[in-house]
């Protein structure tokens, strides 16, 4: 995966939906599907990556950026629940680890 160049420019919400279905996919990563893959990060060197795998495990997580198509484009966060382990209450945005 490839970083964006980056802009100041906003966008129209028709721009902002045109520019996201060009760079949008339903490839599922080959990390969600075969456990022995080190992920790629854009900002990570590949060898740390390897690096950290090798000592520990890599757990497959997404996350979901819902944006909603209204006047303004709006994201769409959720608040995790107070009786977790990690992250209680938190704002966040909807997914995390990929459970069996």
């Amino acid at each position: 995966m490839t970083s964006a160049p980056t802009t100041n420019r906003e966008f129209s919400t028709a721009e902002f939906f045109a520019l996201a279905k060009t760079r949008l996919s339903l490839d599922v990563p080959q990390e969600l599907t075969d456990p022995r893959v080190v992920p790629q990060i854009d900002d990570v060197d590949p060898e740390v990556m390897a690096a950290i795998a090798a000592v520990e495990s890599m757990r497959a997580a997404a996350v979901l950026v819902p944006v909603i198509a209204r006047a303004e484009p709006t994201v769409l966060l959720t608040q995790r629940t107070a009786h977790l382990a990690d992250h209680a209450g938190q704002i966040a945005f909807p997914g995390g680890k990929i459970d069996d």
